[in-house]
């Protein structure tokens, strides 16, 4: 699925608004449907005129306090260039609330 948000944090709210106002499901259901479908979330971006992976993340499988949880595992090195992109590894979690 293709999805147009700034964030994979802004796709996950975009997944589930659209879940509830387009299928009629409520925001928990929503919530656990997406859990159980999605894995990755890969951003893509313009970045000196070339589309960039920039970040990947990975949603968790289990909820915490109710929400889910989504870890970025690689972003893109803003420092990198043109010539020679690079990523960095962070693994940086956050609950989506």
């Amino acid at each position: 699925m293709t999805g147009h948000a700034d964030s994979p944090r802004e796709a996950l709210e975009r997944l589930s608004t659209l879940l509830g106002s387009e299928m009629n499901v409520s925001p928990r259901d929503a919530v656990r449907m997406i859990v159980s479908s999605v894995d990755l979330l890969v951003q893509i971006q313009i970045v000196d005129e070339i589309r960039r992976v920039t970040s990947i993340a990975r949603l968790g499988k289990k909820l915490q306090d109710g929400e889910p949880v989504l870890t970025t595992l690689w972003r893109y090195d803003e420092a990198s260039t043109k010539e020679l992109p690079a990523w960095k590894l962070v693994e940086e979690t956050e609950k989506l609330s």
